[in-house]
């Protein structure tokens, strides 16, 4: 049976190796993955997460030619280069001339601080050194606990059991399992696209395709549409 003809992998077994790879390449850490069996398929037609493994597009041709055998595959299954190294590290480059991010519909121009609630930064844009945009970004739940944190493009998380992660070239998807927080990340067009739910403090700011709203203690149920801002603190 070609890879073609196989069904997709069930949703259930990618969201378990993705968690216990730490969201890559199981021997080199890439973001960017494959899901390959290591018992192969063809002979048993089956999805056993036990006899699978997160592998990036060269680890995985090593792999299927023989270069990789078996037993160091299994090794690198029990032992995940990202869980090893404690983080995930992606691939969040855009080569822009000036830092301009789409939070919703809303432009955000320029670098630096662009949401801030109180005096912790939630949105940040940096020019790096060879003039690609760098994305800080933090993220926390409802109940103020910290999920999520992209330092200059770095993504970095605690116990991976609470999120799911989906990324490839510049892309980076988060799914919560316990809480409702999303963070979408599209860097393949100009401007960089941002989707996400931010909270903090008890201040909430849901970034949606078409609208920003935010609610603070004191405001309830503020819009805003398009235009294009520096930056707002709230």
């Amino acid at each position: 049976m070609s890879k073609n003809e196989r069904p997709p992998v069930p949703p259930d077994v990618q969201q378990q190796l993705r968690a216990e790879a730490l969201f890559g390449c199981c021997r080199c850490g890439l973001s960017v993955y494959q899901y390959h069996h290591i018992v192969p398929y063809g002979p048993e037609h089956h999805f056993r997460p036990a006899d699978m493994m997160l592998l990036c597009p060269t680890c995985h041709d090593m792999a299927t030619k023989g270069a990789l055998k078996e037993p160091r595959q299994r090794h690198f299954k029990e032992h995940p280069f990202n869980r090893k190294r404690g983080y995930s590290k992606g691939k969040l480059w855009v080569n822009a001339p000036t830092g301009t991010v789409l939070l919703s519909s809303t432009s955000l121009i320029g670098g630096g601080c662009f949401v801030s609630v109180g005096s912790e930064c939630l949105v940040k844009l940096d020019v790096g050194p060879e003039g690609s945009i760098e994305l800080s970004l933090v993220i926390y739940d409802k109940s103020d606990t910290l999920l999520v944190v992209i330092d200059h493009n770095e993504w970095k998380a605690g116990d991976p059991s609470v999120w799911d992660l989906e990324s490839d070239y510049q892309f980076l998807k988060i799914r919560s399992k316990r809480y409702d927080v999303l963070l979408e990340i599209n860097a393949q067009k100009e401007p960089l696209r941002i989707r996400a739910q931010l909270w903090h403090k008890g201040t909430r700011i849901d970034c949606k395709p078409s609208q920003m709203e935010m609610s603070t203690p004191t405001i309830k149920n503020m819009v805003i549409r398009g235009g294009a801002l520096s930056g707002f603190r709230i």
